[in-house]
């Protein structure tokens, strides 16, 4: 099968989409149950990002901006602010705090 030169932009992002798949089942078998939508959306969050800025280095052959995750905190209500300068961006979250529901 020949993709021409659409090839290895092609395969870096089927290497994101398993990347991304790997990184969502990790953290959601990991993390405790009341944080499962926070993790999802993370997840999905990062996943699209990789994705896309595997796009942008392939369309435009320039390296693309990062986003790196700075600090994580809980407080009542879910939060993220993106700070930083153009290539380096840090993305700052905040989750929100839950409380443990009695088992019946």
């Amino acid at each position: 099968m020949k993709l021409g030169k659409h090839q290895k932009t092609i395969v870096a992002v089927l290497g994101e989409v398993i990347t991304f798949g790997t990184a969502a089942t990790t953290l959601l078998l990991t993390v405790q149950r009341q944080w499962h939508p926070a993790a999802a959306v993370v997840t999905v969050i990062l996943g699209v990002l990789g994705i896309v800025k595997t796009l942008y280095t392939a369309l435009t052959g320039n390296p693309a901006p990062t986003l790196s995750i700075g600090t994580v905190t809980t407080g009542e209500t879910a939060a993220a602010q993106i700070r930083g300068d153009a290539p380096r961006h840090v993305l700052d979250l905040v989750l929100p705090r839950t409380v443990p529901q009695p088992k019946t």
